[in-house]
């Protein structure tokens, strides 16, 4: 585990350091005269890098999977909080951000290290604690949970945004991921809609059975399975919360806990691995920490804190990138 080194960042790279890749997709170990090959693994911890969008931009790093490279990283913006708030996602190869505090009606995209505002606007005001996910294969993202109307969707597609089916529930601070091939939203912070579940398909919203308990402010993520994973967040009833939850098959089932009490983070799968960036619970010695969990066949097999952060973000922009790359 490492903390933040505080190396400057050339300006056309992301990484202040040098990294050297093989070009093929096998490396070659010899050991005296025995020759051994070993596949190229792109999710294999080491071999991922994931770009944090902080609160305050300057604050932006780029971690490794395994902790051991953690940079802060140069993205240009018209304000320093332009990201803040904002949800995301990635819509045809290019990372967007929706609405946030800057402005809660504007579409942004990611390139070449810049955030830029495009010409196309958001139907409803998104400021605080959207949720967005790339939907159809990647070809469009569904954005939900408007600041005055926070049962409203709609789709964005790169060329427009429209409207789209109204949840039943106000799901503020419910999150999005997939369940079962279906975008997914879990409780509120709201009591009336509390432990609610609603799945999104073509024809409207379905509710599905409610969650066990009354939390928000959670993560949510879809596993190769079609079950979902559930972690952290705020318990209405206990506070602080490290709960693993797990929905399959239409049960919940509580299968693991987190080091540390996660709230208003973002999750990120690669692979058999999840990696939790946080936003406001942190440690004993004031840094947020990142945590990785590792799932096979839908069971946890480890949780562990790779890195911390300095910088708080609430749902953080956070997504993977090519080692060594500018987008």
């Amino acid at each position: 585990m490492v903390t933040l080194s505080t190396k400057k960042i050339v300006l056309l790279s992301i990484f202040s350091v040098t990294i050297t890749t093989q070009s093929s997709t096998e490396t070659s170990i010899q050991t005296n005269s025995t020759v051994s090959t070993t596949p190229f693994d792109p999710s294999h911890p080491s071999n991922v890098r994931i770009l944090v969008l902080a609160k305050r931009l300057r604050n932006s790093v780029t971690f490794s999977g395994d902790g051991e490279i953690l940079e802060r990283t140069f993205v240009f913006a018209p304000s320093q909080n332009f990201a803040d708030t904002s949800a995301y996602a990635v819509v045809q190869g290019t990372m967007y951000i929706f609405g946030g505090y800057s402005d809660s009606h504007k579409i942004a995209k990611l390139e070449s290290c810049r955030l830029s505002e495009i010409s196309i606007r958001l139907i409803n005001s998104y400021e605080y604690a959207p949720a967005a996910l790339a939907i159809e294969n990647g070809h469009k993202a569904l954005i939900c949970f408007a600041q005055n109307h926070r049962e409203k969707c709609e789709i964005f597609d790169t060329v427009e945004s429209t409207s789209t089916h109204s949840t039943k529930y106000e799901h503020h601070f419910g999150g999005f991921g997939y369940y079962n091939g279906q975008p997914t939203t879990v409780g509120s912070a709201f009591y009336w809609s509390f432990q609610k579940v609603e799945t999104y398909s073509s024809s409207g919203w379905n509710e599905l059975a409610d969650h066990p308990k009354k939390i928000y402010r959670h993560t949510l993520t879809g596993l190769d399975s079609g079950a979902m994973l559930m972690v952290g967040g705020r318990d209405a009833e206990s506070e602080e919360n490290r709960d693993i939850w797990l929905l399959k098959e239409g049960i919940w089932d509580l299968i693991g806990y987190l080091q540390h009490s996660q709230a208003e983070a973002s999750a990120l799968k690669v692979g058999d691995y999840i990696y939790i960036v946080p936003r406001e619970i942190e440690d004993s010695d004031g840094l947020l920490p990142i945590e990785r969990i590792q799932v096979s066949n839908d069971e946890v097999i480890e949780t562990k804190v790779i890195a911390r952060l300095i910088d708080k973000s609430t749902l953080p922009v956070v997504f993977e990138i090519e080692i060594d790359s500018c987008f």
